[in-house]
């Protein structure tokens, strides 16, 4: 028995032994292979004595399984697409013990032909584009078209390919293609040229006379581009433009109007392109002839009446007069001639040199609104009051004699129809109450008279289209209510003179278009209430001068569009109710005066650019929602000792102030919300219990100081 258990370990001691000397070793029958760039997969014979371990060196070539044994025979490599268009390798090292065999994928590059730009839109001008090809195949260019041709290259292994582009003389807009293809093989790339056509707008009869009857005017025009028609100002009272269902028509339909005048008329109709970066125009001129005047005269004033037949009075519709008239020659022509559309009253001398009193107008109901023209007399001074009030009927631009020197009460009151600017003569002095009162056509500059000392209640009131700027002349003291009331549609600066001291209440309501900073003169002392109210576009900061006193109720609501300092006068006493409220562009600090006591309610609401405030030491009331909605104002704030009171939801929305600061050793009365959230309250240390007791303090935070 122990012999044979020395034999048996004497054996497994001699195959130890033998296990322990061998090699390992790793035998692959292929270790390089070629692929090509669609990849695949690959099955390698292995053989090994010992496990084994595989790494790849690059992610798109994987090895399965990634390690083994003497057991395992196969192994797999995987090989992705190559996208690209270069070649790429990969090494797979096998590794046992101290040995390493390296398998070694080479694969082949994606085949590719690519240009860089595929669409040229040109002009029709002659160019030379320039088109750069990224491929590593050999190609042929195929050109589509005979009037693109390629042009020659300085190397024959230049990857950029030039191409002549000859000028397009025809009407028609055209496209080309250039086909870049793989010599002996499939890979194309197509690069479309598309050039505008040669551009024109062509009238021809470029001059038209016509007779002064109304009719439509058939203008033949060649055009192969979106056109407008454009009609100057002056003319669109009798041409007018017809357009047609078509994009592009071969005939420009133009409606003229009857010449009721004894004047020949002229105009320049003007064809232009729509496309801004075409630029196209033609001209057309048109003459019309001018209406039979019938001419009337008048030696003797009011005789008027008596010259005319009934016949004449039923159908006169253009007359012109001359001599004299007075308020009963006016009456005639406003009340007994019902087809009279045009008065020529330019060589007639007025009574008094002066328009008479509602001459065709009237202050109520007893107005012509049928008559279109009216030429006044060169010599009159004066125009009455209401001289032309009511008088819808007149249009055109409003031309005043140069030697006018007074305006009347109500003169031009709705005449809706005038238009163009209006130049008002350096002799007149007042404009008076409602003189030019919903004139509403007017759609140019208004010129105010170098001598002007006022401007009264209501005079340009509703003229909303005025453009441009507007300057008040030196020497104008007072602008009463409501003047430039609604006039919305000036779109420059607005200038006062040194010498004002007054702006009356809605002054210039709703003036939305003023530009640029508000100038007030130092020598003012009333704005009135809405005198501002919607003037959106005033830019800059904005000092109000030391003699205001108080800013009344809704100021300058909503101008929304200073970007600077509020500076407030200081003999300032009063700030009415939403005088400022939706003026969100004020920066800064905002400082009282000292000889302010009132701010009231909502004085400031949704001023959401003010950083921080300063009381005056005489402040006695702030009234409801003064500062609501103000959502940058920030740090302290420190009320006097004067003040007796805040309203409700005075400071609603105003999260950034971090305390308030009271030198009261009695709570002034608490109104409901009247200070945002639950800040900290500075007391004095003595009253600190005595806030804390008081109804509506308790939800604060009472600190002493």
């Amino acid at each position: 028995m122990k012999k044979n258990l020395l034999f048996l370990l004497s054996f497994c001691v001699v195959m130890f032994s033998c296990q322990e000397d061998e090699e390992p070793f790793i035998s692959i029958n292929q270790t390089e292979f070629t692929v090509s760039d669609v990849g695949g997969a690959k099955t390698i014979s292995i053989e090994s004595n010992t496990s084994w371990t595989a790494k790849s060196s690059a992610n798109w070539c994987t090895i399965t399984p990634s390690s083994g044994d003497a057991s395992t025979k196969t192994i797999t490599a995987k090989l992705a697409t190559n996208d690209t268009y270069a070649a790429r390798s990969c090494n797979i090292i096998i590794t046992a013990g101290s040995i390493s065999k390296t398998l070694t994928f080479n694969q082949e590059s994606n085949l590719g032909l690519l240009i860089t730009q595929d669409k040229y839109d040109l002009s029709n001008d002659a160019a030379t584009i320039e088109v750069e090809v990224k491929a590593n195949v050999e190609f042929d260019v195929t050109i589509s078209v005979d009037w693109i041709t390629q042009a020659a290259t300085r190397s024959l292994s230049t990857s950029k390919l030039s191409f002549d582009i000859a000028k397009n003389k025809s009407y028609d807009n055209r496209e080309g293609t250039i086909t870049i293809k793989q010599k002996g093989g499939t890979l194309t790339s197509t690069i479309k040229v598309y050039q505008s056509q040669e551009y024109a707008i062509i009238i021809s009869d470029k001059i038209k006379d016509i007779s002064n009857n109304s009719q439509t005017l058939e203008i033949e025009l060649k055009t192969n581009v979106d056109f407008k028609v454009i009609i100057p100002d002056d003319a669109k009272s009798w041409v007018s433009s017809t357009t047609t269902r078509a994009l592009r028509t071969e005939t420009l339909l133009l409606n003229i109007t009857e010449n009721k005048s004894y004047d020949v008329r002229t105009t320049e109709i003007y064809v232009r392109s729509k496309t801004t970066n075409i630029n196209l125009q033609d001209t057309l001129t048109i003459n019309q002839n001018s209406n039979t005047i019938n001419i009337i005269s008048v030696d003797k004033m009011g005789a008027l009446g008596s010259i005319l037949n009934q016949t004449q009075k039923d159908t006169i519709t253009i007359m012109k007069v001359v001599g004299e008239i007075n308020k009963a020659d006016f009456d005639v022509m406003k009340s007994q001639m019902p087809q009279l559309r045009y008065i020529d009253l330019s060589e007639v001398k007025c009574e008094n040199n002066k328009i008479p009193d509602e001459a065709i107008g009237a202050k109520h109901h007893d107005y012509n609104r049928y008559i279109n023209t009216i030429i006044l007399p060169q010599s009159v001074t004066t125009i009455g009051n209401y001289a032309f009030g009511g008088c819808h009927g007149l249009s055109g631009s409003l031309i005043l004699p140069g030697g006018l020197t007074a305006i009347g009460e109500g003169a031009f009151y709705g005449c809706i129809m005038l238009t163009g600017s209006l130049n008002i003569p350096d002799g007149v002095t007042t404009i008076k109450k409602r003189s030019f009162h919903q004139c509403t056509g007017f759609t140019g500059t208004l010129t105010l008279p170098s001598k002007l000392t006022s401007i009264e209640e209501s005079a340009f009131e509703d003229c909303f289209h005025f453009t441009g700027s507007l300057t008040i002349p030196s020497g104008v003291t007072r602008i009463e209510d409501s003047a430039f009331r609604r006039c919305v549609d000036f779109n420059g600066s607005l200038t006062f003179p040194t010498e004002l001291i007054s702006i009356g209440n809605w002054a210039f309501y709703k003036c939305s278009g003023f530009t640029g900073s508000l100038n007030l003169p130092t020598g003012l002392t009333t704005i009135g209430m809405f005198a501002f109210d919607g003037c959106s576009a005033f830019t800059g900061s904005l000092t109000l001068p030391d003699g205001v006193t108080k800013i009344a109720y809704n100021t300058f609501k909503d101008c929304s569009g200073f970007t600077g300092s509020l500076i407030l006068p200081q003999k300032l006493t009063t700030i009415d109710s939403e005088a400022f409220s939706g003026c969100s562009g004020f920066t800064g600090l905002l400082t009282f005066p000292n000889e302010l006591t009132t701010i009231r309610g909502n004085a400031f609401e949704n001023c959401s650019g003010f950083t921080g405030l300063v009381f005056g030491d005489n402040v006695t009331s702030i009234s409801d929602e003064v500062f609501k909605f103000c959502l940058n104002i920030s740090g302290k704030i420190i009320f006097p000792i004067s003040l007796k009171g805040i309203g409700s939801r005075a400071f609603m929305k105003t999260s950034k102030i971090t305390s308030y600061r009271f030198p009261h050793t009695i709570p002034i009365y608490y109104s409901v919300n009247m200070l945002d959230g639950t800040n900290t309250i500075e007391v004095p240390k003595s009253a600190v219990e005595t806030y804390k007791a008081a109804a509506g303090w308790k939800f604060y935070n009472i600190v002493g100081y």
